[in-house]
């Protein structure tokens, strides 16, 4: 697909990824709000941690995927780990545009310690 050889998708999460014949991709994760793999490539003999996330508007939901991450990466912790996605989540309520906001607070405290 997309004149690449290989690809994988993952229906819950909404992602697709798509890579050429000089990596190998095995993936060691399959969540509801994420995907997580571990990317080789051929001129480079350190592979590398990448989980795309596609996060919940529930804040239980998206404790729960905190929670998987965090699992993750304690089993992987000596691997370079790119996380990259829609984590339904403001860090700051000056990043909201147009809407008004009321924010709990307690489940972001969890979040700026895993970062």
């Amino acid at each position: 697909m997309f004149n690449f050889p290989h690809s994988y998708a993952h229906s819950p999460n909404r992602s697709w990824i798509f890579w050429t014949n000089d990596n190998t991709v095995s993936i060691i994760h399959e969540g509801s709000q994420s995907l997580s793999m571990i990317i080789t490539n051929i001129g480079n003999p350190i592979p590398f941690l990448v989980s795309i996330v596609h996060g919940s508007s529930d804040r239980i939901q998206r404790t729960q995927l905190w929670d998987e991450l965090r699992l993750l990466i304690s089993s992987n912790s000596s691997s370079p780990w790119i996380v990259a996605g829609d984590f339904k989540m403001l860090l700051l309520t000056s990043m909201s545009i147009g809407v008004t906001l009321t924010l709990t607070l307690s489940g972001l405290s969890v979040t700026l310690r895993f970062q």
